[in-house]
């Protein structure tokens, strides 16, 4: 597997209740660039269907690698990670400016 990465999603919803998505990623086959990765959550044995395989381009990280957008090339998909369970609000408000200019719509993010 040196060709993937291990990847975990989590976010707690509105009652607190924490949802842990994990998957593996690797680097896109239809543009062998390291920023645009093809992401699957579901299991090993259906990684043969091009179906279970998404777009999850990084579209911006900072340089300690402590927050990232990420889209889809598509713009149906959107996402502000973070390492730590919270993000300043500068640093959101800045990412999302950054997903607004490269034309993603910003009013589905949900903090």
């Amino acid at each position: 597997l040196a060709d993937y990465l291990k990847v975990i999603n989590s976010c707690r919803d509105e009652n607190l209740v924490l949802h842990v998505a994990e998957g593996v990623a690797r680097i896109g086959t239809k543009y062998r660039d390291p920023a645009k990765l093809e992401v699957r959550f579901a299991p090993d044995w259906l990684s043969f269907l091009p179906l279970v395989w998404g777009d999850y381009w990084v579209l911006d990280i900072d340089r300690l690698y402590t927050s990232v957008l990420v889209g889809s090339p598509d713009y149906r998909f959107l996402w502000i990670l973070a390492r730590e369970t919270s993000i300043s609000s500068e640093k959101y408000q800045e990412l999302v400016e950054k997903a607004r200019r490269l034309g993603f719509d910003v009013s589905r993010l949900v903090r």
